[in-house]
Formats: C-alpha cells, structure tokens, sequence
C-alpha cells in the first residue's frame, strides 16, 4: 500500500487556509458493493449493482484527491471482502491510501473542536438525512441538501445536480450520505467546483443522539462544545 501521509492536522489547515481538497472514505460497506455482495448497510441503504458500477468508475483512475482505507480492510480474514481488496489495492499501485478514520481518531481523542472551529468562518454545506439539522450548534447556520434516510442512491437525479451546483461555489461541503458519498463527491470534483468536498461519514452521529458504531455505544466519542450557541 502506498501511504498518502495526509493526517488530521493537515485536514485542518487545508480548511483553515481555504486550500482545496476533497476527502473520500473506502470502507467495508463500499467495498462489499464494488465486488458484488447484494444486502443493505447499517442505515439501510442498498447494496446495488448501479451503486457498484458506479464506485468502480470513481475510483477507475487516480482521482487526483484522499483516498481513505479502514486498516483492517488489508487484514487478510478481517472482511469477507478483505482479500479482493487487498488485492486491489496492491494491483493499483498509482493509488495512496490514508486513514478512512481521521475524524473518527480525532471524536475518540475530544479534538473535533478543531475541526469545527476551522470550518466556521467557512460557508458550509452538508449533504445528509434530514436529522443532521441537529449539527447547527457546532456548524453554525448551513446549507442542507436532504437526502432520504434510505436508499438516497435511487433518487440521484434530484440530488446531483443540487450537489454539483453547491460545489461551484467556495466553501466546505460535508458528505453523510453512505456509499453514494464517494460519487457525489467525484462529480462535484470533475465538475470545476471550488468547494472543498470531506466524506464524514458516521463521525457526527453522537452530535445527533446517534451511537451507530462500537466506539460510540462505549461511550469513547467525546463531544465538543457548541460554538453557536446552546445544544
């Protein structure tokens, strides 16, 4: 695997100085449907071979941005997938790997605050289910393109164009929005946009009420204080 050394801190800066970037998320839910494993993930949204083909092509070339991997992914055993990604991944040796858990490292050490509080003189945009309204207290007053809380691939032709026109403008956008997360934020790329594009993931959901990983059902994700006012 070839290490991109891209960290937390330097997702920090790159957003403190308005440095463009985009931040994509690989994990075992991704991967699962690039090679053809049919169910839903934990938030209920499908496995499909549209999604499929659509991942492989995001990732088909070097995408030019982060590229996140869960380090258990190259743990032979770890995934059902693990070996056809390893293999992957050692067969694209023009890809670089980092961290898929910068925020989720930075939620278990109490240092989100940072990251909330490089994005706040920042317009930001988040991409979610209707419940990450929740977040105004650490983002401030946000855009918010509402996806369904399921299956949100299936109405894709209503999101994309609302994704790639937000991206046109400067800013932080923030992607929480499962697998379609690393298309959306391919096209909004290769659409010439200025926005900064980041995949959080699930790293917000204890903002939320949300426990949905181990980490967070034991109690390890520490919040931050608002910085807009009261919870």
């Amino acid at each position: 695997m070839n290490e991109d050394p891209w960290k937390y801190d330097d997702m920090i800066e790159d957003i403190r100085s308005a440095r463009q970037f985009a931040y994509v998320r690989y994990s075992d839910g991704d991967w699962g449907c690039i090679f053809g494993r049919k169910g839903k993930i934990l938030d209920e949204h499908d496995y499909g071979p549209d999604l499929a083909a659509a991942l492989r092509a995001a990732i088909a070339s070097d995408p030019g941005y982060h590229l996140g991997l869960m380090h258990s992914m190259l743990t032979p055993g770890r995934w059902w997938a693990s070996a056809q990604t390893s293999s992957f991944v050692a067969s694209r040796p023009d890809l670089q790997w980092c961290s898929s858990l910068i925020l989720h490292d930075a939620s278990m050490a109490g240092d989100l605050g940072a990251f909330f509080a490089a994005l706040a003189p920042h317009p930001v945009t988040v991409v979610s289910h209707a419940g990450m309204a929740a977040l105004r207290p650490w983002l401030g007053d946000f855009r918010h393109i509402v996806i369904p809380q399921s299956d949100c691939w299936n109405h894709r032709a209503e999101i994309e164009p609302l994704i790639v026109a937000a991206a046109r403008q400067p800013g932080v956008m923030l992607f929480a929005c499962s697998m379609p997360a690393k298309v959306w934020i391919r096209q909004a790329w290769l659409s010439n946009g200025r926005a900064s594009l980041i995949d959080i993931g699930s790293a917000l959901d204890p903002y939320i009420g949300r426990q949905s990983r181990g980490y967070m059902r034991e109690g390890l994700a520490v919040l931050a204080q608002p910085i807009h006012g009261g919870a």
